[in-house]
Formats: structure tokens, sequence, C-alpha cells
């Protein structure tokens, strides 16, 4: 098996440069055989010797030379034969499209002016496989995880582009600090987390783009879109009526994934539902795959109480363990897969409560804020995918 895969990869590269060499020995014995005709077609014979050899009175050495002249004539012209039947053969075994070369990259998406390709895609897929442990058990999982990492990358370029027209960039020491952070996430250093793309292939600049693009898409939201948002006390005393605390408040520490409504976003949270609970590391999914803005601190959302969250949410956390993973839990904006990290029982309702209180309700509207800010730079933009 491992032969032929060899000897069909040797035919893939090469066959176009064999077609040259093809026509070259092609047109060689061709000309061979024009000389060889030549050289056995009578020149002269007078009309006595047409006579003797159309009675087939040919005799002495005359006739043996003829004879001779002849046989090897034929020997020649069946060898050319015989050469020209496998060259005919090798060209058409070299011009099949089972053995046609299939180019090993192409354009996959188009956004504006900018290709992403297959072989970025296809780094992008290993890097998310190798880092957060997913298992890929058939082809609807490959193909759904793939169009995930298409999706992303295609805002990914938005998000640069937007940052170029508004003049924002990533200082390199915002990007240190980010890749430093997320080293020391996976318990390893700079250089450590270095060494494991080196280690399996991986291109590290590629990935440092990747940062670049979160550290750029954070900006753009504390420069522009922050600042648009706004907390009323009214809003937090709202927030409070509109949910009874008891005496003994039960705090939960929790953090989250999102998974944006869409094709197969259902399917999609239920299988990482299950790799998380296999053992699959929660901030590298929620760095791959989260859509909410909880995903730059890891997807920490902070203590929340029953009357901060939804009842649906409430309900899926206060059933949990600590370090337990949620069943998907569907809300406007999509799937939410929630972690407990911590659980407590407060007697009283602090100031920190309340601050947590306005923080929420800050991040809430910033979130809903930011997602429509990259819908509005979907519409606008020129986005083709070829599957």
């Amino acid at each position: 098996m491992l032969r032929a895969s060899w000897f069909r990869t040797r035919l893939q590269t090469h066959h176009i440069s064999l077609l040259p060499k093809f026509w070259f020995v092609f047109w060689q014995n061709f000309l061979q055989y024009a000389i060889y005709s030549g050289e056995i077609l009578p020149k002269s014979c007078t009309k006595f010797e047409q006579n003797r050899s159309a009675l087939g009175l040919e005799t002495g050495s005359r006739t043996t030379e003829a004879r001779s002249t002849k046989h090897e004539a034929r020997i020649k012209t069946q060898d050319f034969k015989n050469n020209l039947t496998r060259l005919i053969i090798i060209f058409l075994f070299f011009s099949s499209p089972i053995f046609a070369a299939k180019p090993s990259n192409f354009i996959v998406a188009k956004i504006n002016n900018k290709a992403i390709t297959n072989s970025e895609i296809e780094e992008r897929y290993r890097f998310v496989l190798l880092a957060s442990g997913i298992r890929i058990k058939n082809a609807y999982d490959q193909k759904m995880l793939r169009q995930q990492i298409i999706d992303k990358m295609a805002d990914e370029e938005l998000i640069r582009q937007e940052a170029q027209n508004l003049k924002i960039e990533a200082e390199e020491n915002e990007i240190k600090n980010a890749i430093e952070i997320i080293a020391l996430q996976r318990k390893q250093n700079p250089a450590q987390f270095r060494f494991f793309f080196i280690q399996h292939g991986l291109s590290f600049d590629n990935y440092i783009r990747q940062i670049e693009t979160e550290v750029l898409w954070s900006k753009i939201m504390t420069e522009i879109l922050r600042s648009r948002v706004k907390v009323s006390d009214v809003e937090i005393r709202e927030f409070f009526e509109q949910h009874k605390f008891d005496t003994d408040v039960r705090k939960f520490l929790i953090a989250e994934i999102l998974i944006s409504s869409g094709k197969n976003a259902d399917q999609l949270a239920e299988k990482l539902v299950l790799e998380l609970r296999h053992g699959a590391n929660f901030n590298d999914i929620v760095r791959q795959f989260s859509s909410s803005f909880t995903a730059e601190n890891s997807g920490k959302i902070g203590w929340v109480s029953q009357g901060d969250i939804d009842v649906k949410v409430y309900n899926a956390i206060s059933k949990m363990g600590k370090g337990g993973y949620s069943e998907p839990v569907l809300l406007n904006d999509g799937y939410h897969i929630f972690k407990l990290l911590d659980a407590k029982v407060e007697t009283k309702i602090s100031d920190h409560d309340l601050n947590t209180a306005k923080t929420a309700i800050f991040n809430r509207k910033l979130q809903i804020m930011a997602k429509g800010y990259l819908m509005d730079l979907r519409k606008k933009a020129f986005i083709e995918i070829s599957l």
C-alpha cells in the first residue's frame, strides 16, 4: 500500500515534466523511421532488373543483399512501431485524470481583497485539534469543525481590515503579554509554548497573527465601543427589583463558551460539552470557539447569584459540582456552555454584589453592541466562501 501511494505521488509530481520528453523521443523515432524508409526504397532500377524481380528471378549477391536490406528494414520498422506503441500508452497513462496533479493549496474564502487559502485553514484545523484535544470521529465532525474555523478566520480578517481603516495597531509588547498569559494558562513558559508549534510542524507566526487580531478587536471595543455603553442607576435598581434575593444567597463563580446561533450550532455545542467532559482543554476551546466577549478573559463571567442570571442558567449551574460543565443552554444569542469554577453562600448582598451586577449589565450591553458591530462589518464586506 505504501509503495502504491509513493508511486502515485511520483506520477502526480512528474507527469507534466515528462510530456516534453515524450514528444522529444516521439519525433526522434519518427525521424529515424523516415531515414530507414528512405534507405529501403529503391532509388533507381533498370527495366531488366525490374522484370527479373517481377518474375522472382533475383539471383546472386545482389539478391542476397536486397533480402538482407529488406530484413533489416522490417526489423527497424517493427522496432519503431513497438517504441511508438509504448510511447502512446505512456502518454495516455500520464494524461489520465486519475494521475493528474491536484493542487495542495487553493483559495477557500475571499474577504474583500484578501484570500484565505486551504493551507491556512488546514494548519488552523490541526492546531485546534492538538491544542484543545477534540476528537474527530467521522467526516461530519470534520466538516462541522472546518466550517467553524473558516467562519472564525473570516471574522478575524474583517477585524484586521477594520483596524487598518481605523488606524488601530497592536503593539509588540501587547502581543507578547498575550502570548505569555496563554502560555501560563497552559502551564508553560513562552519558549516551551513556541516549541509546541515547532514540534508539531505548525507556524508560530500564524498563531501570533491570530493573537494580534484578538488584541486589535479588544482595542476596537475599548476605543470605539466601550464609550458608547452606559449603565444607569435606574437599570441597576431595576435589575435587583426584578430578582428576589434570600438572606442566604448562593453565589457561583462561572465561565462560559458561547456558540452563536446558526447552522449546526446546537450540534457543535453538544460536541464540545462531550469533549470537555472527556478532558479537552477549556481555555483553548473558549479561545477557538466562543463568540462571547468573555472569551478575552478565558470565558470567566465572575461571581453571580440567582438574581443576576436567567432562570435557565441558574437551573443548569445550581445542580453542578465544582469543575463541572453544563449541558448547552439556549438563550437569545446562542448556546451557552457553563463551567462551575467555585461556589459559596453569602448571608447578605454587599457592595461588591452591586458592582458585580453593574459589571454584568455593562458587559452584556457591550457584548450585544460588539456582536452588532461585527455583523455590520459582514454586511458591508464582500465575502465569498467555496467549500
